[in-house]
């Protein structure tokens, strides 16, 4: 079973603003830390459109996941975020209406010289993700900057809330992290057409 968040409300130094919809402050820092991450890297354009595009692809993403009840948690000084869905069933499936507006920023974020690789990405998630979808989904966890606490002080404060979780990434060093805090590797995939593997493991705790 997934345990529910417990509900927080912006206040001391070391506890998270907890969202119920993305603000642009939450765009801003996975802007940023979508820079760093291998697979994010790999699919999106990497032009002057490249800011805006993603952003817009963001907002329209986060905004139809919040629907289906993700949260958005931010450190105080909004150093760093995490996206957490309801499950990644609800992260993958939207209404045709969404789709009519995703798709299209999708191909802006990506460019269409990379509109494959978005495609094999999602193939990838769909294996990697067979087992998981009734748990809560980290569908993104990142920081404005590469070096600091910001970004384990809040996968560590998301565990306090969300104890059974699934999360992916492609980047080794997060992988590392996250198998050191209890994390268990449950696949890794790699991508068509040369992307970066991407680790998929889950933290769960048992309830008696």
């Amino acid at each position: 079973m997934t345990i529910p968040p417990t509900t927080d409300t912006p206040a001391s130094a070391d506890r998270l603003e907890v969202l119920t919809a993305p603000d642009e402050r939450v765009i801003a820092i996975l802007v940023e830390a979508f820079r760093r991450e291998p697979h994010n890297a790999w699919v999106f354009r990497e032009d002057d459109r490249r800011d805006a595009a993603i952003a817009d692809y963001l907002r329209i993403y986060l905004g139809a996941i919040a629907e289906s009840g993700a949260l958005f948690y931010l450190t105080p000084g909004a150093e760093a975020c995490a996206v957490i869905g309801r499950s990644v069933e609800a992260d993958h499936h939207f209404s045709w209406l969404t789709l009519s507006r995703l798709i299209p920023a999708v191909v802006r974020a990506c460019s269409w010289r990379r509109v494959h690789r978005m495609w094999a990405m999602e193939q990838a998630l769909s294996q990697g993700h067979v087992g998981l979808r009734h748990l809560a989904h980290g569908v993104f966890v990142g920081a404005a900057k590469e070096k600091g606490r910001s970004g384990i002080q809040i996968i560590n404060q998301t565990l306090e809330r969300h104890p059974n979780i699934a999360i992916e990434t492609a980047d080794p060093r997060v992988a590392a992290l996250l198998l050191r805090k209890g994390f268990v590797e449950n696949a890794r995939v790699e991508p068509r057409f040369g992307g970066p593997a991407i680790h998929f493991l889950t933290h769960q705790v048992s309830v008696h």
